[in-house]
């Protein structure tokens, strides 16, 4: 951590200085914890500043030798240098929080139509399905079937219950598992449909609007 052993074993830099503000309460708490309970051994994980400013996450691995009342009289330990794991563990947390936070169903679909992984909206999802009426829950049902026994990955929209989804279905080709992302594209979708029957309309919409400013009933091809 660029600092001289002479340094820590001589004290005129203490461990406990090194360690970062916020996690320095907790240590000490810990470690009184485990010596006061006669435990042989304790394990922390916590920041240090390094000799040139920087942050590092340690594992700390320290052994108490006691005498034979009981009391420690020599700490022995270990230190590790754990900053990727944990940087990769927040990671893949903040990752995890995201997905779960997302308001678009993300899940992972199993045999039985039940879920593997699943954020709060697939949940969701899925709870209106079970009590939706017959004939929804059964066309959700049969789209869950679908999906599971799909031997190729394929995207698309997809009316599912009163929403339009566009998803992309990832299935392992075995009926083992398919893993299911989708954007609920429902309000989109209602707009561009409602822009395509206006295109598709727009000629009869212009001679209806002439008829009835001039009056007369014959009819015009604008």
């Amino acid at each position: 951590f660029g600092y001289e052993p002479e340094d820590l074993l001589s004290g005129r830099i203490a461990w406990v200085d090194l360690i970062a503000e916020e996690d320095v309460e907790r240590i000490k708490a810990q470690v009184a914890e485990a010596i006061e309970s006669g435990a042989t051994h304790s394990e922390q994980r916590y920041r240090i500043r390094t000799s040139d400013g920087q942050s590092r996450w340690i594992a700390d691995y320290t052994a108490f030798l006691r005498d034979k009342a009981g009391a420690a009289h020599t700490a022995q330990g270990v230190l590790i240098d754990v900053t990727a794991d944990h940087e990769l563990s927040e990671f893949r947390a903040s990752q995890v929080r995201f997905l779960d936070e997302n308001p678009n169903p993300y899940f992972q679909l199993l045999p039985g139509r039940e879920l593997g992984f699943a954020n709060g909206a697939a949940k969701a999802l899925f709870e209106r399905a079970r009590s939706a009426p017959d004939q929804v829950r059964q066309r959700f049902e049969a789209l869950c079937d679908e999906w599971l026994s799909a031997s190729s990955g394929s995207t698309g929209y997809q009316q599912v219950l009163d929403r339009v989804l566009w998803m992309l279905v990832d299935p392992s080709g075995d009926g083992r598992y398919a893993n299911i992302h989708s954007v609920d594209v429902t309000t989109e979708r209602k707009r561009a449909i409602f822009l395509e029957d206006m295109v598709e309309n727009l000629p009869d919409l212009l001679v209806h609007y002439r008829r009835a400013t001039d009056g007369s009933e014959r009819i015009e091809l604008l």
